[in-house]
């Protein structure tokens, strides 16, 4: 089988330096050292990066900061400091369930800011996001009638309904939302008819929002949804009557984790040779600006003010963070079989979607292959891989730290405790300082909600 060389094109502030992996000016082995393996460590300075990248956007194209709001995408990683720093940095949030609104507004974030999805809201969640005066992006015609009982005499509701373009996107079927049949969103003639009731009873019409999917790389899918999310809106305000005063287009932009086309096409071919999905979207040419000016084009026969919102989640912090593991055992085998303490109950995102995280040896990152290895976990479980490839790496032993890349986002949702493992420490580095920011679990935690009960 072909392995794959591991990518040396690292987004700042990660760099190499005498061997080892830093992130800017602070030492990855020290970490691993300090705190522990596994560790998950997020760069605050790359996310604040990724972040100023897409306000400057807006900025370039004469766009004032009243008039966008980029609403960082919760569910990408809910970490509480991270939402913290996404307010410190005047920033919204998407959010998708109770916990994470909750979250959100503890965290500081300004209510009129938080933007609250899902196809399957509570109604006690519901009437906090009323009381908040949250934006509620209505998601079915079941919800529309939840909210319209709801507040029949109390507090009006902000609302935005979710429309589902129907577009076609390239991307995993799994994280593919705006297309036809999705469990999220009203197609146009259910939207239409949602506009109509929610027009008659106690709800204030704000916006229209919609969400193509994650992970995608192709300006096309994203210009064809805008132009459709734009013509409908159009389309109701003058049916109507209204102006809608914010336009939401979601999120999805992609991130690079093969580092180049020809990246990209090695991967791709030895995914094929192992009879794996081949998977069409690992490298994203598309910048921020690039993504943002399709977006801002998109609204330019829109006469009347409005508020341009993004729910960008991956592309702010899927880059900024990795996943630091120890290898345990070096077996002898074709190829090398290098056991980590890290299981594929923490990379199960990249195992169920093919995403391809590069690997380098955090002590070694500066050496030539030597062996092809392949990353194996420490649950009991054969398919418990850290990769479904074959790696050329430096000669290893039982002591390295492996990094694996571009691990932000994610990766916290599908987290489970397979075998009762403890889930792992998480740890912020920003301006070359390190911050514990969720501390590694421990037996009692993994175990404290259980109930014993003699039969």
């Amino acid at each position: 089988m072909s392995p794959v060389t591991s990518s040396f094109d690292l987004v700042p502030p990660f760099n190499v330096k005498n061997d080892r992996l830093y992130i800017g000016e602070s030492d990855s082995v020290k970490l691993a050292e300090k705190y522990g393996t596994p560790l998950f460590v997020i760069s605050g300075d790359r996310f604040e990066d990724n972040v100023n990248e897409y306000a400057n956007s807006f900025r370039k194209l004469g766009i004032s900061k009243e008039k966008f709001i980029i609403a960082y995408a919760a569910k990408a990683n809910t970490n509480l400091s991270l939402l913290r720093f996404a307010k410190k940095m005047g920033l919204g949030c998407d959010v998708s369930y109770a916990n994470e609104l909750y979250a959100a507004f503890d965290s500081g974030i300004s209510p009129k800011k938080i933007f609250f999805n899902g196809n399957a809201k509570k109604q006690d969640a519901l009437l906090t996001a009323i009381e908040l005066g949250v934006m509620i992006n209505v998601d079915n015609l079941t919800e529309l009638n939840d909210l319209t009982h709801l507040t029949k005499s109390g507090k009006k509701a902000r609302i935005s309904i979710r429309v589902n373009p129907e577009t076609s996107v390239n991307t995993d079927p799994a994280i593919a939302t705006g297309v036809a049949n999705s469990k999220f969103g009203l197609n146009f003639k259910l939207a239409e008819k949602a506009y109509e009731l929610a027009r008659s009873s106690n709800l204030g019409i704000e916006g229209m929002n919609m969400h193509l999917g994650s992970q995608i790389t192709n300006l096309k899918v994203f210009e064809e949804g805008a132009r459709k999310l734009v013509d409908f809106a159009k389309y109701i305000e003058k049916k109507l009557g209204i102006e809608f005063r914010y336009l939401n287009f979601g999120g999805g932009l992609g991130i690079s984790y093969a580092k180049s086309k020809a990246e990209e096409g090695k991967v791709q071919d030895a995914y094929k040779e192992r009879l794996l999905e081949r998977r069409p979207n690992l490298y994203c040419s598309i910048s921020k600006t690039d993504y943002v000016r399709t977006l801002t084009n998109s609204c330019s026969s829109i006469k009347h003010d409005f508020t341009l919102v993004i729910e960008p989640g991956r592309s702010i912090v899927g880059d900024a963070g990795i996943l630091l593991g120890r290898v345990k055992n070096v077996k002898q085998a074709n190829p090398l079989q290098v056991s980590l303490d890290i299981g594929a109950n923490l990379v199960l995102v990249s195992i169920l979607w093919k995403e391809h995280n590069n690997i380098v040896v955090a002590n070694k990152a500066g050496r030539e292959p030597e062996n092809v290895v392949r990353f194996v976990g420490n649950l009991c479980y054969s398919g418990d891989v850290v990769s479904p490839l074959y790696w050329s790496m430096p000669q290893m032993e039982r002591g390295d730290i492996v990094a694996v890349l571009d691990m932000g986002a994610y990766h916290w949702f599908h987290a489970c405790r397979g075998n009762s493992v403890e889930l792992p420490a998480s740890v912020m580095v920003y301006k070359n300082k390190d911050y514990l920011i969720r501390e590694r679990e421990s037996y009692e935690d993994v175990f404290k909600k259980d109930l014993v009960v003699d039969l």
